[in-house]
């Protein structure tokens, strides 16, 4: 008798009607009222397994993320270029972007914390104006955090092009990240962005002791790491499609450089990364080149595809937690975790 009651409840054959004899018995009893929900909950488990798993998600649906972020006062800038009028092979990296910007905004980053660049917004021109207006934002102070990420293009320049330069210099090549509207023809005024610029302003931001993070999904990435000079050496033999000619008949490696500003210190041959702080994540070593699949770079979709299911961990996920699990799924290309913050909290 007992063992057919309970297949009653399982099944769901007792009246559902609220006011019917069995339900207000039930519902009565303190006891009996728990087991009744604990059987309405299996009873619809069962029925959603019977019907391929369509009434699964209301029964558990899968977690969602906490804001996590939502107290931290942070700053971002996404970069993301296609090049789909570019001579430069086309990308997927504004898919990138959106992951990224949908995973912040999860995470609790408000909405106007968020810079974007992609498309035709991606200049040269707006790239620097976005990162003085960090510099000089006076709503950031100490303690703050700044994230900026780029996908896109990198090349490297030879440094044998720079005929001041000694010879000593000349299997070396300097990484730039490439605008949407470079300029590489003879008579371009429109240079790519190097990496000793983009070290320049962080060092800059160094003064406000923000916590910066960057994160760099695109060939030759890790070379941005200060501790590799952000110069490469040619005995890591960096692949033949992602160079400028060694001619380099425009000056254009010298154009670069000047357009960095800083009083021309950029232009020094023995000129080294200045010190700064902060958390790099970049998709490759240098010399290497970064996946793009179509749907965006191998690295962003493991990184972000990682973050999320990292919630449950979030209050103690710390980026050397996260890297562990990023790593090993990332194939045909080294990713590199580098800074002294990588035992800190994520973004933090």
């Amino acid at each position: 008798m007992v063992q057919s009651l309970f297949r009653m409840l399982f099944y769901g054959i007792l009246p559902r009607h609220p006011f019917s004899l069995p339900t207000i018995l039930l519902m009565k009893c303190s006891p009996l009222r728990r087991l009744w929900s604990t059987l309405k909950d299996r009873q619809k488990m069962y029925a959603g397994s019977l019907l391929g798993g369509r009434c699964w998600s209301k029964i558990q649906e899968p977690p969602k993320l906490l804001n996590v972020l939502s107290q931290l006062r942070i700053r971002v800038v996404l970069i993301g270029i296609d090049y789909t009028e570019s001579n430069l092979r086309s990308l997927s990296s504004t898919k990138d972007v959106t992951a990224m910007q949908e995973l912040l905004l999860d995470l609790g980053v408000p909405i106007d914390h968020i810079t974007i660049l992609t498309g035709q917004n991606a200049t040269r021109s707006r790239i620097v104006e976005t990162l003085e207006a960090i510099k000089t934002n006076e709503a950031l102070s100490e303690g703050d955090s700044f994230l900026i990420y780029f996908a896109g293009h990198c090349i490297l320049y030879p440094a044998s092009s720079m005929p001041e330069w000694s010879s000593q210099t000349n299997d070396r090549f300097i990484p730039a990240i490439c605008p949407v509207d470079r300029d590489d023809s003879p008579s371009g005024k429109i240079p790519d962005i190097s990496f000793r610029e983009l070290q320049q302003y962080l060092s800059e931001l160094d003064a406000k002791k923000l916590r910066v993070t960057v994160i760099l999904d695109c060939c030759h990435s890790g070379g941005f790491d200060p501790m590799h000079f952000g110069d490469l050496n040619n005995s890591q033999s960096p692949l033949q499609s992602f160079r400028i000619t060694d001619a380099d008949p425009q000056g254009s490696l010298a154009a670069m450089l000047a357009a960095g500003g800083r009083n021309g210190c950029l232009l020094r041959e023995d000129w080294e990364p200045p010190s700064f702080n902060c958390t790099l994540l970049a998709a490759c070593r240098y010399g290497e080149p970064a996946r793009d699949n179509g749907e965006g770079g191998d690295f962003t979709q493991t990184l972000v595809a990682k973050l999320r299911k990292s919630t449950s961990a979030w209050p103690s996920a710390t980026y050397q937690i996260v890297w562990d699990q990023v790593w090993p799924e990332v194939h045909y290309q080294n990713p590199v975790l580098a800074g002294e913050r990588r035992n800190n909290l994520f973004f933090q």
